[in-house]
């Protein structure tokens, strides 16, 4: 309990300093709220850096999503590409050709 008040007294103490030296004009605070000018730009500059930072993960959280997504399209591309040139090793070897869903594309011949 002795610490409690001991740390409770050294806050006061503080806070009292801190409007002495302001009502003295030895730190500034040009708006009279009692709360030095300083802190206050440092929390101000501080609320700038946090949002600049939230936006900087929000846009980086987007272009892992956007990777992702590419590298699932990139890894079915390739699964396709073995299934057809298993087709085409069967087809050299005189096997038959297994058919896909895929429509044909269709050639104009004259």
């Amino acid at each position: 309990m002795n610490t409690f008040l001991i740390i409770l007294v050294l806050v006061l103490a503080f806070i009292l300093l801190a409007i002495y030296f302001i009502k003295k004009n030895k730190i500034k605070d040009d708006n009279g709220n009692l709360i030095p000018d300083v802190i206050e730009d440092t929390i101000e500059e501080t609320k700038i850096k946090i949002d600049k930072t939230k936006k900087f993960i929000k846009a980086k959280k987007q272009n892992i999503k956007t990777a992702i997504e590419e590298s699932k399209d990139v890894a079915d591309a390739i699964k396709e590409v073995i299934t057809q040139s298993k087709d085409v090793v069967d087809a050299l070897k005189g096997k038959p050709v297994k058919k896909t869903n895929q429509p044909r594309k269709k050639t104009n011949k004259k």
